[in-house]
């Protein structure tokens, strides 16, 4: 472990020293910063909760968010819930990387919250992310017909799609469960929430 420290350290110094025969200066700074954040933690190794297959997909999704300097918090607590480990699983990834890809696209500072919140009859998963959801098309009455009207008022299947897109597995797997999935904005954050009873 000494020996691959001491090779990091001396291949940061032999990069910021190209930088700047590169004359390339400014984005010195940046690469110290990169290095401190990757030597502080590697979020891979950290232990977000007790399941280990549950921990493994927090993991990789904490690691994509430290790649694309995304602020990972994460409160998963543990608790017996008669949900599979599979389902599970497949909820938390479905989830993180829809908040993970988001995220990653919003223009500021990015965070992302996760937590999951078992009590005697239900779970609750949440992601709370920075980032904005798509403007709702307005309708306006001047110049349409009834017909028009009618469309409107009982088409909801696009707006559908892009709110819970890319949660499809998540769903289903709520719908069996009598929960509820939603997707809803404050400001500057989405909140991606699902709810199981059991």
């Amino acid at each position: 472990e000494v020996r691959a420290a001491q090779k990091s350290g001396e291949y940061a110094l032999d990069t910021v020293l190209e930088l700047l025969r590169d004359q390339q200066p400014e984005k010195v700074p940046v690469y110290i910063n990169m290095v401190k954040r990757n030597t502080q933690h590697n979020p891979i190794l950290f232990r977000y909760h007790e399941n280990p297959y549950l921990n493994a997909v927090i993991a990789t999704k904490a690691a994509f968010a430290t790649q694309n300097q995304i602020d990972f918090e994460c409160n998963a607590q543990d608790a017996e819930c008669p949900l599979k480990t599979a389902e599970l699983c497949v909820m938390v990834n479905e989830l993180l990387t829809r908040a993970c890809f988001d995220a990653a696209a919003f223009e500021g500072q990015r965070r992302l919250r996760f937590t999951a919140i078992p009590a005697e009859d239900s779970l609750r998963l949440e992601a709370v992310y920075s980032g904005a959801l798509p403007d709702k098309p307005r309708f306006s009455l001047s110049g349409k017909k009834l017909t028009d009207l009618f469309a409107w008022l009982f088409d909801d299947t696009p707006q559908e799609k892009s709110e819970l897109q890319g949660l499809d597995s998540t769903a289903e797997i709520v719908l069996a469960h009598s929960g509820s999935l939603t997707v809803s904005g404050t400001g500057s954050e989405v909140i991606l929430r699902a709810l199981l009873r059991f």
